[in-house]
């Protein structure tokens, strides 16, 4: 196996757990849909689905599941469908990441400095893709 450079490569899917130590994970989605139109968010939660749809997919993302159902069949289907670009087939109205890209990147920005690199206010270290090689 070859070994891969991750520093300037974004993952096609984010699999996004909603309730993060500090900072939510609708507001996670919404920064980085502001700011990227290629990677597909799937939100997952092990509250209420009903309590996020509407706000997840408000936030720019492609899907929402239950933490129960990441190995069932529907799941690696969604992640498939939103790798490609579409959004998954799930409860709620999800757009598409472009769609979504296209609504929000002209929103005023309430976070200022949310992304910011290489300073002590960094918030959201990473998403390490999953990577398989050949």
């Amino acid at each position: 196996m070859n070994e891969i450079s991750l520093r300037h490569r974004v993952p096609d899917v984010l699999i996004l757990d909603l309730a993060l130590n500090g900072i939510s994970g609708v507001d996670v989605c919404r920064q980085i849909r502001r700011h990227d139109s290629s990677i597909g968010i799937i939100g997952v939660s092990s509250y209420s689905l009903n309590e996020y749809q509407q706000q997840l997919a408000a936030a720019g993302a492609q899907g929402l599941f239950s933490k129960q159902d990441v190995f069932s069949p529907a799941f690696m289907k969604a992640i498939h469908a939103v790798a490609s670009g579409n959004h998954a087939e799930c409860p709620g109205d999800f757009p598409s990441a472009k769609e979504a890209y296209a609504r929000l990147h002209t929103v005023p920005d309430d976070t200022a400095g949310f992304f910011r690199t290489g300073t002590g206010d960094t918030r959201l270290v990473c998403a390490w893709p999953y990577y398989q090689g050949d």
